[in-house]
């Protein structure tokens, strides 16, 4: 993303960041010096709010340009800064953890499996790696919003997660002793 000071309200999650970070760090302000990390910092995160306000909370520690340069699974999935919220809410894995143990296991062991795809995957591929019903497993854990449909040049629905979903149930998939079969 390319944003400049003047197209700042253009991008919530930018607006977002800019006030979870001031909430942290009073003196926090967005400058042609950080804007770049920043739309970097939310474009990674996906634009999911919870991500941005549990990472813009980080900016007491550090700026933004080494927030980004720290942005890593464990880094994302660990940010904890909002006080004021659930413990299930206190940091991004708690709040996907509490999505992912709402799920029956075979929507669990699905959803761990989907994350060896790189870019998304169509029902068919997902068949091929995953069995089992995939039809009825995609649209349970889709109302669940663990995953998004899109329409790709009007012909095939390909599936995806947000990247912090997606690292969430690949480490699912790690701690399960089944990632070996894809390696």
């Amino acid at each position: 993303i390319s944003v400049d000071l003047e197209t700042v309200s253009e991008f919530p999650a930018l607006t977002l960041f800019a006030e979870r970070a001031r909430a942290a760090r009073p003196d926090f302000a967005l400058t042609p010096e950080n804007i770049q990390a920043v739309a970097s910092i939310c474009e990674q995160l996906d634009g999911l709010p919870l991500a941005i306000e549990l990472i813009a909370s980080r900016i007491f520690l550090m700026s933004p340009q080494a927030l980004l340069e720290r942005m890593d699974d464990q880094f994302i999935l660990s940010a904890d800064g909002m006080r004021a919220v659930s413990a299930r809410q206190k940091t991004l894995n708690n709040a996907i953890g509490w999505s992912y143990n709402l799920l029956p296991p075979e929507e669990q062991k699905f959803f761990a499996h989907l994350s060896v795809f790189s870019g998304g995957w169509t029902l068919e591929a997902a068949q091929a790696i995953c069995g089992g019903d995939v039809l009825n497993l995609t649209n349970s854990i889709m109302k669940k919003s663990l995953i998004m449909a899109t329409l790709v040049y009007g012909v095939e629905t390909r599936y995806r997660f947000h990247e912090t979903i997606c690292q969430y149930a690949r480490e699912k998939l790690r701690a399960s002793g089944e990632m070996k079969m894809y390696c």
